[in-house]
């Protein structure tokens, strides 16, 4: 709360001569005050204006008090307000019951106006260091979020990282495995890009795995996870999802990218795709996620051996039974563009 604002307090009694006493005292010094004769009259009015600190009467012609604060925590719009109980009375239950209530603290009657002034500013210190922490925590929060997204965001074309990518495969290969789903991998690796950096510079580099990033998201499925790999592959991951269908997804990517003209500073860019695609648990060669990817990785090398610009699936990925053909050649990374 503002310190320049003053504070609303309502007040809840059924005795007009208390209410009117204790809100000339209160608006004497500085205090905001409404008011309210019955439960029900209190809530309505406490939903409208949100006070920062209600003073309850125990007893009430409707409903207790102690009945009204309970509604009132259990309200995120009015869980917020302090609450102070009002009684003549000292019995112990009371006193416990208004505490587990929600109470911030607990005056008796007749009043002693000094003493109920200081306990309200007690009340109110410290009702605004719990709503510093509470912004403070939700700014905690919302950088938290930030920073996790950040982490797993790559920064060129904003699909998900690495990162990410080795956490959900895990879960992932988990799900298939325990309820028997096809879980499929499509490797793509963008053709010739190092001659793009080479030539071009690597600004249109940049500027062209960024527009290949929304290719993807643009081609892939809600459920698929599109994550950048690592230079210039990619990997798109499929939960259910047989190795025909991932073949129809990675095709849809490569033949967009082929008819799509990249940005380049001076002169119109064409770009091609090699996908490899690999399937759990068809292939009974793969037991873990790192073989689905190896797998996947292999069938690309493939893909790019055969000519580039092509699509080309783990043979035993394909097969309708769980008989094995042999695995495609492993590929190998050394020198290739």
């Amino acid at each position: 709360m503002d310190m320049n604002e003053a504070a609303t307090i309502l007040v809840v009694d059924d005795d007009a001569d208390t209410v009117a006493t204790i809100s000339t005292w209160l608006k004497g010094k500085g205090f905001r005050v409404i008011t309210a004769a019955t439960g029900a009259e209190a809530l309505a009015l406490a939903g409208e204006e949100r006070p920062q600190v209600a003073l309850l009467d125990v007893r009430l012609p409707d409903i207790s008090g102690i009945e009204v604060a309970r509604k009132l925590q259990a309200h995120e719009r009015t869980s917020g307000i302090a609450l102070v109980f009002v009684t003549g009375r000292r019995e112990s239950r009371v006193r416990s019951e208004c505490f587990e209530a929600g109470a911030e603290d607990f005056v008796t009657k007749p009043f002693d106006f000094i003493e109920v002034e200081t306990r309200l500013r007690a009340v109110l210190r410290k009702k605004d260091l719990r709503d510093e922490l509470q912004r403070a925590n939700r700014a905690l929060r919302q950088a938290n979020k930030a920073l996790k997204k950040l982490l797993i965001t790559d920064e060129k074309t904003k699909l998900h990282n690495y990162r990410f990518f080795k956490e959900r495969i895990v879960e992932e290969f988990k799900r298939a495995s325990r309820y028997g789903n096809p879980l499929s991998c499509i490797m793509i690796d963008l053709d010739h890009f190092k001659e793009i950096n080479d030539t071009l510079g690597h600004h249109i580099g940049d500027r062209v795995l960024e527009e290949f990033g929304r290719i993807l998201t643009d081609q892939a499925r809600e459920t698929d996870l599109v994550v950048r790999y690592g230079g210039e592959e990619f990997i798109v991951l499929l939960p259910h999802t047989d190795a025909r269908r991932a073949m129809t997804v990675a095709e849809r990517i490569r033949r967009a990218t082929s008819s799509r003209t990249f940005t380049a500073d001076e002169a119109p860019l064409k770009l091609t795709v090699s996908c490899g695609v690999a399937t759990y648990p068809t292939n009974p060669e793969i037991r873990d996620e790192e073989d689905l990817v190896r797998t996947a990785d292999e069938a690309l090398y493939a893909a790019k051996h055969a000519g580039r610009n092509r699509t080309e699936a783990d043979p035993a990925s394909l097969q309708e039974t769980r008989t094995r053909k042999s695995p495609v050649r492993r590929r190998k990374r050394a020198g290739e563009a």
